[in-house]
């Protein structure tokens, strides 16, 4: 043969060769187009039943999607180490897309299959129409089953997480180029949905990792339950006029009632006798310390394990017992909380009297104050009629559809985050978890400038509901040196009543450790400075009579590492606010050395100008303050 045949055979066989495997790699293309787009079908099919509750089916559409997919992206590995084509930059784009883009499909579908064998799990009375469906109409079976299950969701949790990020990662890597690019837009679609589920699992990951506790104290729980009245404010949110037992079993309350604080107090006070904090001493003329006062320690998580003390004390007394039942721990509630869920039920009538949104606070103070007698109840058992209040407001709460639970819960999430709910638990894994969520009512720790004013209504009847309370706080400085002027101004619109008087408050400011107290004006007696709870605090004691108006002056130089933050070009400011405080407002007036380039808060709406920050709001929440120059 000659060279030239030769050659031209050679040709021929290469070109039969390209043309075999290109028809090949076409095939195994195709392949994995028909498989991608059967799996595209079935994932659709798949969805449409998850959305309309038909687990089996769903489950069945998914699994077949998922083959589809674990096919294609198999096939695909085919395309992606082709020893020729590989080499080309064009092809080696289009096939790793092609092979990242039925990773992620393969990888969402069998996520998906695994939460649905779940949710297979859970009892057969959930199947219905959630939407009409209300806990008074699950069986007690069917919520202990489901408690059961959410203590299986951890790993299930981590698992899909771990999912979600290999799924973006996967998706991340697929870019297809030159003829391809429509195909772009769907995936970039697909990881903007995956972003708003990512940042939806993280809002909600912290309550599903503890949710396999919750449901433990769901299944057989304990809880004493402290109703704070925040028209007579005391340091965590209101006295302690009523104490009670929230008990719960298989999801369910068994057990829910509450009792004047004095029913526990007054049979115990000849044989526990504990002295008390020297300012009830010597303000409230107390010298014993019971469960009504309990509550003296602005830091919830102190005074609820003082309030579980007291309880456990005195009932031992009490009962003539050595022991008491075990307490998982103790939640806290102000009126606020009950107006906003009467503000969702609509009113409820109790002993022929209507309560609304408006007149709740009023009527049942009136009706437990002045008007029992009208109702032939006794002086000792006038608060008896809370206990009717609760349980009509449970029962209507109970009988809601599932469809209104998400508003319900909302009202319970801005109450936590107003503090007129304060939660403790004994478990210190859900305490860490209440704490890091901020809704453990704790002394906050906090690295910069920080403000965190506590009242304490003594002997001053309901009159906090009649006081308006300006709170100014300015910040300047003289040299390096940083002060702070506090200013309070309390002014008494009320008068001499049964539920009014003239208004005394001892009152603390905790101040950043190491605040130094420069003058003060205002307080009845010199004000003292002490520390506690890792802060400075100063502390004293208010009067204010009926229409008139008393103003409280506080100036004082802030620690080194405060001055040492600003001359670093940064600020940061907490203002911690008290549970169940009302008609607040406060201002912040800042001054910095040099033109600012930020400053922020999300509670707080500023103004600033040159070097200069303003601003003012309702406290009705923590307020940080971020400043920047």
């Amino acid at each position: 043969m000659s060279k030239r045949r030769f050659i031209w055979f050679l040709a021929i066989i290469i070109l039969a060769i390209f043309v075999i495997d290109l028809s090949r790699l076409g095939y195994t293309a195709l392949k994995v187009y028909r498989a991608g787009i059967q799996g595209k079908t079935q994932l659709s099919t798949g969805w449409q039943a998850v959305k309309q509750g038909a687990w089996s089916q769903a489950q069945e559409a998914l699994g077949q999607a998922q083959e589809s997919f674990a096919q294609a992206h198999n096939l695909s590995l085919n395309l992606v180490h082709h020893p020729l084509w590989s080499q080309i930059p064009w092809y080696r784009q289009q096939a790793t897309s092609v092979y990242n883009l039925s990773k992620a499909a393969d990888i969402a579908c069998s996520t998906t299959l695994k939460i649905l064998g779940q949710v297979q799990e859970w009892p057969d009375d959930l199947s219905p129409d959630l939407s009409q469906l209300s806990l008074n109409q699950l069986s007690t079976s069917s919520l202990s089953l489901a408690l059961n299950q959410v203590q299986q969701t951890p790993a299930l949790i981590l698992d899909s997480l771990a999912s979600l990020h290999e799924i973006e990662s996967s998706l991340s890597a697929v870019n297809f180029t030159y003829g391809l690019s429509n195909f772009n837009a769907p995936v970039k679609k697909a990881l903007e949905a995956l972003e708003d589920g990512k940042k939806l699992l993280a809002d909600y990951l912290p309550w599903l990792q503890l949710a396999p506790y919750l449901a433990k104290q769901l299944s057989a729980g304990r809880f004493l339950l402290i109703l704070q009245n925040n028209d007579e404010l005391r340091p965590t949110g209101g006295f302690i006029g009523n104490y009670g037992l929230l008990e719960l079993e298989n999801g369910r309350i068994t057990n829910l009632e509450v009792h004047d604080s004095y029913h526990l107090d007054m049979p115990a006070q000849d044989y526990f006798k504990p002295a008390p904090p020297k300012e009830l001493n010597k303000y409230l003329g107390v010298k014993q310390w019971f469960l009504r006062d309990a509550n003296w320690s602005p830091d919830f998580p102190t005074a609820a394990r003082q309030i579980g003390y007291f309880y456990q004390e005195q009932t031992k007394i009490i009962n003539k017992t050595s022991s008491t039942p075990h307490i998982d721990g103790v939640i806290a509630i102000t009126p606020p909380l009950v107006e906003d869920l009467l503000g969702l039920i609509g009113p409820i009538t109790v002993e022929g009297q209507t309560y609304n949104q408006q007149n709740f606070v009023d009527l049942l103070q009136y009706r437990v104050e002045m008007s029992y007698d009208e109702y032939g109840v006794s002086s000792w058992n006038r608060k008896e009629v809370i206990n009717d209040v609760i349980g009509e407001l449970k029962e209507q709460l109970m009988a809601l559809p599932s469809s209104r639970l998400p508003a319900v819960a909302k009202i319970i999430t801005n109450n936590l985050q107003q503090k007129n709910i304060l939660l403790f638990s004994y478990d210190p894994v859900i305490e860490q978890w209440l704490i890091k969520a901020n809704w453990a009512g704790q002394a906050r720790s906090f690295s910069g400038d920080y403000v965190w004013i506590i009242d304490a209504n003594l002997a001053a009847y309901k009159t906090d509901a009649v006081v308006d309370k300006q709170i100014n706080y300015k910040l300047y400085n003289s040299g390096s040196d940083w002060f702070a002027e506090l200013t309070l101004t309390y002014k008494h619109n009320g008068g001499f009543d049964w539920r009014t008087t003239r208004y005394q408050s001892y009152t603390r400011i905790y101040v950043p450790l190491g605040s130094q107290l420069v003058s003060q004006s205002g307080f009845q007696e010199v004000a003292t400075v002490s520390e506690d709870l890792g802060k400075s605090v100063i502390g004293g004691f208010i009067v204010v009579e009926p229409q008139e108006t008393k103003v409280i002056k506080l100036v004082y130089k802030l620690p080194a590492s405060i001055a040492q933050q600003i001359a670093s070009g940064h600020y940061n400011l907490l203002l911690q606010k008290q549970p169940g405080r009302q008609r607040t407002s406060l201002t912040v007036n800042l001054n910095f050395p040099q033109p600012l380039k930020r400053a922020y808060s999300r509670e707080m709406p500023l103004q600033s100008q040159g070097n200069k920050v303003e601003g003012t709001s309702d406290w009705s929440l923590d307020t940080q303050i971020s400043v920047d120059w």
